[in-house]
C-alpha cells in the first residue's frame, strides 16, 4: 500500500467537511485549522497518504489547497500576528508531524519510533491488529514475521524486529502489555501524547530487547526507609509548614530519602491506589526493595521546572523476575531545596541515633 503514495507526485484528499466550505474570505490559518481537524486526519491508514507523496492537496468547494501553502501562512502567523503566535506554532507543528518527518531528510535516515508515534497521535483504526502492520510498513519491516502467529502477538513481534526502541517508551502513558518480557511496552502507539522525544530517541541511546524484557539505562534512586524516621519526618514536615518556612505540603505530597542521601518530593494522585499503597508500605518500614526509575535527572523544586516522570519499581525475590513496575501512572518527582534538606536531614539523623541507642521516640512528638 505504501508504494503508490511514495511514487506519487500529487495526492488530492476529498473530505466531505471541506468540500462544503469555500476558501474565499478565509486566511491560511483558518484553512489550516479546518484541514487538521477533519476526520481524514484521525484515521490510521490515511497517514501514509499524507506523509509520503511529494505534494498533498485538500479539495474545498471552490478550489484545491496545497498544504505547503498552509505551512507558509502558519509561519507568518507565528512570527508576526500579535496574539496568534500560539495558533501559528500549533499549525507548524501539525504540518511537520504529517509532512516534515518524511521530507526534510532522506526517508531511511529519519525513520524513528518517536517521530512515527507522534504522527499517530489521536488517530484510530477499526481493526486494532492492523496497527503493528502499518507501523512495520513505515519501517520497511517484514510483514510476514508480524503476521506469523496470533493476532494478539502482532505488537510484540513488531517490537522484536524494530531497529531501535527508545528508552523513554517506558514512560509512555496508557495501558501496557501484560505478557512477561513486554510489560514495558504500550498496547498502542496511537495515544494522545505519543512517545516523548529526547536525545535518547536516537538508536545509539535506545534500549536492547532481550528474552527477559527491555534492557535500558536510566537514572534511578533506590529507596528504603525504616518506620521511626518516617514518623519523625511526618511531624517535622508539619512543623515546617506551621512555622511558615516553606510552601504548604498537600496530602498527596510524599518525602523520600534515597540510599545515597538525596531528598525527593513525590506527588501521588489520590486515584493512583497501587502507587499510594506501595509507597505507604515502603515508608512504614517494609524490607522490600523499591526503586524510582527516572526519565531524566529531577529538577530542584524552586526552579519552577516541570518535574521529571518516574516509575516506582518493586524488586521481587524470584530469580526469574528482575523487577515489577508498581505504578502504571507516572509519578512527578523533584529534588528538595537546600532549606528542606537541612531540616529533614537533621530529623532523619536524629531518629537514626535514637534507634541506634535503643531509645524509642514517643509517637506524639
Amino acid at each position: 500500500m505504501k508504494v503508490p503514495y511514495t511514487e506519487a507526485s500529487h495526492v488530492l484528499v476529498l473530505d466531505s467537511s471541506l468540500e462544503q466550505v469555500e476558501c474565499v474570505g478565509l486566511n491560511l490559518t483558518e484553512i489550516g485549522l479546518r484541514i487538521f481537524t477533519t476526520g481524514w486526519m484521525r484515521r490510521l491508514w490515511t497517514l501514509q497518504e499524507g506523509a509520503l507523496p511529494r505534494k498533498l492537496w485538500f479539495q474545498f468547494k471552490d478550489t484545491a489547497v496545497d498544504l505547503d501553502w498552509v505551512k507558509i501562512g502558519a509561519f507568518e502567523c507565528f512570527l508576526g500576528v500579535t496574539g496568534r503566535q500560539l495558533l501559528g506554532y500549533d499549525l507548524v507543528v501539525a504540518h511537520h508531524g504529517l509532512r516534515g518527518f518524511f521530507h526534510q531528510f532522506a526517508f531511511e535516515a529519519n525513520t524513528d519510533l518517536v517521530s512515527v508515534s507522534k504522527a499517530l497521535k489521536f488517530r484510530s483504526v477499526s481493526v486494532p491488529t492492523d496497527e503493528p502492520l502499518f507501523v512495520g510498513g513505515m519501517f520497511k519491516l517484514d510483514p510476514g514475521y508480524i503476521l506469523d502467529g496470533s493476532e494478539s502477538t502482532r505488537m510484540q513481534r513488531l517490537f522484536k524486529i524494530m531497529p531501535s526502541i527508545p528508552r523513554r517508551i517506558l514512560f509512555t502513558p496508557g495501558s501496557k502489555m501484560s505478557q512477561r518480557g513486554f510489560r514495558w511496552a504500550p498496547m498502542s502507539l496511537m495515544g494522545p501524547t505519543g512517545l516523548r522525544s529526547g536525545y535518547d530517541s536516537f538508536p545509539e541511546h535506545g534500549g536492547t530487547l532481550t528474552e527477559d524484557g527491555l534492557r535500558i539505562k536510566l537514572p534511578a534512586f533506590p529507596i528504603r526507609m525504616p518506620t521511626i524516621p518516617f514518623l519523625i519526618l511526618k511531624k517535622v514536615r508539619a512543623i515546617f509548614n506551621d512555622l511558615g518556612m516553606g510552601p504548604d505540603v498537600p496530602e498527596n505530597f510524599l518525602i523520600a530519602r534515597t540510599e545515597d542521601g538525596t531528598w525527593l518530593s513525590i506527588t501521588v494522585e489520590v486515584e493512583n491506589l497501587p502507587a499510594r499503597s506501595a509507597l505507604w508500605e515502603m515508608l512504614q518500614g517494609s524490607t522490600s526493595a523499591y526503586t524510582l526509575l527516572l526519565e531524566e535527572a529531577p529538577p530542584d523544586m524552586d526552579e519552577h521546572e516541570i518535574p521529571t516522570s518516574a516509575l516506582l519499581v518493586h524488586y521481587v525475590s524470584s530469580e526469574s523476575e528482575a523487577g515489577q513496575v508498581i505504578s502504571g501512572v507516572l509519578l512527578p518527582v523533584c529534588r528538595l531545596t537546600p532549606d528542606w534538606v537541612t531540616l529533614l536531614e537533621a530529623g532523619y539523623q536524629t531518629s537514626r541515633n535514637l534507634l541506634a541507642s535503643d531509645l524509642t521516640p514517643n509517637s506524639s512528638l
